[in-house]
């Protein structure tokens, strides 16, 4: 997406007109983005869509999956699609001093608070922020993973 280019991402895209829905899409795109072959991914899951921005100019369907016998030796990156590829442990994930939130105000309303993930070698937020956000929350117990997103009232002029 020319409108994201630069920001981390899970690999996905666009569905294409043989896709028979978002799992085949995503397998199709983790294929194509990062050479992982469909066969080696359990699908764990199919999110309900999120909107891409406050303005809904797409919306993102993310399936959850496992890979089974990953070798990050053996993805092969697709240099017109992906810069890098990296990946972070499930544990820095949940370390309460990387799981942070930004926020945001928006004229004629209270505005908004989204999760951040300050982890290396690049802070995760936006979409892929909230993806995480949400399949944490559903995959591990409470009491390993504590983010909470804070909304502060905005100070009041005088």
């Amino acid at each position: 997406l020319t409108s994201h280019r630069g920001q981390v991402s899970f690999p996905g895209g666009n569905s294409d007109k043989e896709d028979q829905g978002p799992e085949q899409t995503a397998l199709r795109e983790c294929w194509e983005e990062i050479g992982v072959p469909a066969e080696q991914v359990d699908v764990w899951a199919t999110m309900p869509p999120l909107a891409s921005s406050q303005k809904g100019d797409y919306n993102a369907t993310p399936v959850v999956g496992f890979i089974n016998n990953f070798d990050f030796s053996n993805l092969v990156i697709s240099k017109d699609e992906v810069d890098q590829v990296f990946c972070v442990r499930l544990s820095d994930l949940c370390d309460p001093r990387n799981c942070k939130y930004t926020q945001f105000r928006v004229q004629g309303s209270k505005g908004y608070s989204m999760p951040m993930f300050d982890v290396s070698p690049f802070p995760i937020w936006g979409l892929t922020a909230i993806i995480t956000f949400q399949v944490l929350r559903a995959l591990v117990p409470g009491q390993m993973y504590k983010h909470k997103l804070l909304y502060q009232s905005p100070v009041k002029a005088v």
